[in-house]
This record gives C-alpha cells, structure tokens and sequence, in this order.
C-alpha cells in the first residue's frame, strides 16, 4: 500500500485517497520531519505556502505536488502518474 502524505489544510483530499487504496498521513506543516516525509511515497501541500515546510530546501525523491487550482480528480492522476513513474 503507498502512503500519501497530505497537508492537514486540505485533509479533505485523504477520504478519496483512502477509497482508491492509498493510506494517508496528515501533515502538520510546522511539525513534520524529514523522517516523515522520506516514508511517504508522495506528498500533497495545498499551494498557499510553496516552501511547505522548506521543501525547497529538502533533499528528497518523494514527489511534492501542489493542490492549489487543482480538482481531486487531477490531483488523484497525478499521484497515481508520479507513483508509476517512481516504480520505473
């Protein structure tokens, strides 16, 4: 089962994610860890702080993907694209 790390802001997004077989863990942007994030096989910030926890800064192959503009149908393909990308 992956694991999809979602912003708490936009926990919403977890109850879609939980029906298509993801598990998810809600983020805290100001007390999550590197340790955290490295064992999500994705994360979701919700786009109103680009630099998500210094994200910017963070030295990871976990895809960050912005939900701000964006449907839960198209958030939901993209997850599902990165994750297929990662496996390859």
């Amino acid at each position: 089962m992956h694991r999809i790390g979602v912003e708490r802001s936009i926990s919403y997004l977890g109850e879609g994610l939980e029906k298509r077989g993801y598990e998810v863990v809600a983020l805290d942007p100001v007390n999550a860890s590197e340790a955290e994030l490295t064992r999500c096989d994705a994360v979701v910030i919700s786009g109103q702080d680009q630099n998500f926890m210094g994200m910017e800064d963070l030295k990871t192959t976990v895809p960050v993907i912005s939900a701000s503009g964006r449907k839960p149908s198209e958030l939901y393909q993209e997850i599902e694209n990165r994750i297929q990308k990662a496996k390859r």
